[in-house]
């Protein structure tokens, strides 16, 4: 497509005309065969000439931050790093995270952190060495923190650095790009015991309730009873296959399952490359780099990459636990691409976050349809907010039906298309645009109309895991 020549798009007019057909949106990219997504043998050559397709790409970027103009994480910086992932292309990923995606934050607020997620991707592949050196650069340029540390430790270095606090860095005003994140990180590297999942957890968990909860601000993790109904299930699934999460955030639910499973691997996805760069974070100050791998994209496209990763050592299935937490709209095709790639084991948990709230209406129709049987619909509370939300926990019982599922209310279509409007409206900058007390309305209102075509929960969760009465009928904790 050709540049946009109105006044919104005059800086990035600079760029040759030739190389907007290289930044166009991911889905009018030239992608490479699923075949392409495994990472090359040592001293394989790269496939061509896809791959130069996408060096090239990675050259206009570089290009922009020459002409000073700070790329977008998400949409220019999320697909190539997602390629560069996936076809091994290591060494242009970590050029991508120390240029365009630390640029994107502004201010310098991401250097750290993406130096420190640059590191935690080459100790994953193995380059300690080259890991080491960038660390010694942080080293020097006082952004060496907490997960500097830890990483640096991984690296198996031969002197410690002294004890790391805080980077010299300035406040974070909230109106910086990813303030919440970003303070949200700083605190854990603060108040967290590196290397101890369960103090990194407990430290998300403190930031969202007590720090953030002061502001009105919410942090969206699956935390507290929520997460105890996540381990629960996790520990429930079959042994002996891997973790996946779809929708990473700030990577609170990978090191809970991570902690909750030990020895098991966990793969997370996550479409921001800035929220890639702090679950990275978070990750290695829990001390789980070699546990949790961190992936850049949308589930539409990794999934299918997944599939081609896995399809030799894991023939049979490669997740046990899949745990859904990014749109609810979409819970229902991530499935069905799950399935039609035969990424799930016989016997496989499969648990969704936010199910009411927002709401997952045509996910939880189809659900009862099909091969999955709901072993609950949990009500719980939310997390650092006063309002009701539900958790779906099914287990697989083989092989998709051909049976003809019932037809989908038009109803149903309708109310996912409002929790659809809703979730956007509450994602807009600032995130005010949505109050507690409007969520809670919402949430109310939801559960009405879900019940009108039988949807119900089937226990209550409560936070001290007991069993309560509600309206004079016992129900279990999940």
């Amino acid at each position: 497509p050709q540049p946009n020549r109105g006044r919104g798009r005059r800086r990035a007019s600079r760029l040759p005309s030739a190389h907007w057909r290289l930044m166009a949106p991911a889905a009018e990219w030239p992608l490479p065969p699923d075949g392409a997504a495994r990472r090359p043998a040592a001293g394989t050559p790269a496939r061509q000439p896809e791959v130069e397709r996408w060096a090239e790409a990675l050259d206009v970027l570089a290009g922009m931050l020459v002409r000073r103009i700070i790329p977008d994480a998400r949409t220019d910086c999320g697909p190539a790093l997602m390629e560069c992932e996936q076809s091994g292309l290591l060494e242009r990923e970590v050029s991508l995270l120390l240029g365009p995606v630390m640029a994107s934050s502004g201010a310098g607020a991401l250097a750290g952190a993406a130096t420190n997620a640059a590191a935690a991707r080459l100790l994953a592949e193995g380059s300690r060495r080259e890991a080491e050196l960038i660390l010694r650069e942080a080293l020097a340029k006082g952004i060496f923190d907490g997960a500097s540390r830890v990483l640096w430790m991984a690296c198996g270095a031969a002197s410690v650095p002294p004890a790391a606090g805080l980077p010299r860095a300035a406040s974070i005003p909230f109106k910086t790009p990813y303030a919440k994140e970003l303070k949200l990180l700083r605190h854990v590297m603060a108040v967290a015991r590196p290397g101890d999942p369960a103090s990194v957890a407990e430290a998300v968990e403190h930031f969202g309730d007590r720090v953030l909860g002061a502001t009105r601000l919410w942090l969206k993790i699956a935390g507290n009873v929520k997460a105890e109904v996540l381990a629960a299930g996790a520990r429930g699934a079959p042994t002996g296959a891997g973790v996946l999460e779809v929708g990473t955030y700030c990577g609170y639910s990978a090191v809970r399952m991570a902690a909750a499973l030990p020895g098991v691997h966990v793969d997370t996805l996550e479409l921001d490359p800035v929220h890639v760069v702090v679950a990275r974070n978070v990750v290695a100050v829990a001390g789980l780099v070699g546990t949790v791998n961190v992936w850049t994209g949308h589930s539409r496209e990794l999934l299918p990459r997944l599939a081609v990763r896995y399809r030799r050592s894991s023939p049979t299935g490669a997740f046990a636990v899949v745990f859904m937490d990014q749109r609810g709209s979409l819970y229902d095709l991530d499935l069905a691409a799950l399935e039609h790639h035969r990424l799930l084991v016989p016997g496989a948990v499969l648990v969704a976050d936010n199910v009411l709230k927002p709401g997952a209406p045509i996910f939880l129709w189809k659900l009862a349809d099909g091969h999955w049987r709901i072993s609950q619909t949990v009500h719980v509370g939310e997390f650092g907010m006063p309002a009701d939300d539900w958790m779906a926990v099914s287990i697989r019982l083989g092989a998709p039906s051909p049976a003809v599922q019932r037809p989908l209310p038009k109803e149903l279509v309708q109310l996912e298309r409002k929790a659809d409007r809703i979730r956007k409206q509450a994602t807009r900058p600032g995130n005010g645009s949505v109050s507690f007390k409007d969520w809670a309305a919402f949430s109310e209102d939801m559960q009405a109309r879900l019940a009108d075509f039988g949807i119900a929960p089937t226990s209550w969760a409560c936070p001290d895991w007991t069993m309560r009465a509600e309206e004079g009928e016992q129900h279990s904790a999940a």
